[in-house]
């Protein structure tokens, strides 16, 4: 009985710490994001990359921002803004006030020009290899001209145009000079070509709600996707004419990606994808050389098998890649999924 009452008593001075680390609120990093001149910038987003923050933030109009880290002590903050350099800095965990400044970088502006009787697009996205994949985008004047910041100084081997409506365009060897705009002089917008996809089973049956992105080979940041409707179908506009890659993928979390292409044209076109439903493929690993095999004693040694008797990417003539890994610690046994029906 004593044991009991004084198991009792332990419960209850336990239970308001218990109480307090579950109302604890998270730690968080906040500060405020200004420009160069020192003025609150607002809707700039704020995030913690592969840290579990609860949510990103966008800075108030006050440029105030806060976010929740989950496990990091010190955590990379990342800060972009369209218009501006895209800015790391790595902060501690329960770190306030702290104040980051985004510089402009390098501008770019030109003036577009539409066929007659086409409407000018209200912004367009300029697209380089040096901005992370995001781009900037730039609101178009009544007269076509437009400028936005926000470019690394630097040469930059592509560069590309995005109007929604119109044909990307597909510039090269322009070069970035902190201080200074790079004009790209007339940008002349075309509509494009459509591209309709049609995706059957191998009944011939239209498979409504696969996946497919159509890209183009000549710069893979021009990109088109969606999903087919109810005829199996989806029509891609303002696609550009050189050679387009399909990649279609069933409706289902576990199908396999089929490839086809679209051959460089002016006019309309179409391409026609069957799929099937995907294997699982099951390898036992034999080793023919000196010493011991590469996976002996490791878990997890990544494979990958090479397509032979599906479609290949040709213009670069590079095969077909599935990959999986040996399933467990010295295991000579592979399983690879999503592989399409054919010979490896």
């Amino acid at each position: 009985m004593r044991g009991t009452v004084f198991l009792l008593l332990l419960l209850l001075i336990a239970a308001p710490a218990w109480a307090g680390d579950r109302e604890r609120p998270p730690i968080t990093v906040s500060g405020r994001v200004v420009d160069e001149q020192g003025r609150p910038l607002a809707g700039v987003r704020v995030y913690a990359p592969l840290y579990e923050a609860d949510k990103d933030d966008e800075t108030d109009a006050q440029g105030r921002f806060a976010i929740r880290p989950q496990h990091a002590k010190r955590v990379p903050i990342h800060v972009w803004a369209n218009g501006y350099l895209e800015t790391r800095t790595e902060i501690p965990r329960g770190t306030h006030g702290v104040t980051v400044v985004l510089e402009r970088g390098a501008s770019v502006r030109g003036r577009l020009s539409v066929p007659d009787g086409e409407t000018l697009p209200k912004s367009v996205r300029i697209l380089t290899r040096l901005s992370h994949g995001w781009g900037q985008t730039a609101a178009v004047g009544d007269d076509g001209r437009f400028e936005v910041a926000g470019f690394k100084p630097g040469e930059a081997k592509r560069l590309g145009v995005r109007a929604a409506s119109y044909m990307p365009v597909l510039l090269t060897g322009r070069v970035f000079d902190m201080g200074k705009a790079l004009d790209l002089g007339t940008v002349a917008l075309q509509t494009g070509r459509s591209v309709t996809v049609h995706v059957r089973d191998h009944e011939d049956q239209p498979v409504a709600g696969a996946r497919v992105r159509v890209q183009s080979t000549a710069w893979t940041p021009f990109a088109w996707g969606d999903e087919t409707d109810a005829t199996g179908a989806v029509r891609v506009n303002a696609a550009t004419f050189d050679r387009l890659r399909v990649d279609v993928r069933g409706p289902h979390t576990d199908s396999a990606t089929w490839v086809s292409f679209v051959e460089a044209g002016h006019k309309a076109a179409s391409a026609r994808v069957t799929v099937e439903h995907s294997v699982t493929l099951r390898l036992v690993l034999a080793w023919t050389g000196d010493g011991p095999a590469p996976w002996a004693g490791k878990d997890g040694v990544a494979v990958s098998i090479e397509a032979g008797s599906v479609p290949v990417d040709q213009r670069t003539r590079m095969p077909r890649y599935w990959r999986g890994r040996t399933r467990g610690n010295g295991s000579a046994e592979v399983l690879v999924a999503r592989c399409v029906p054919g010979t490896w």
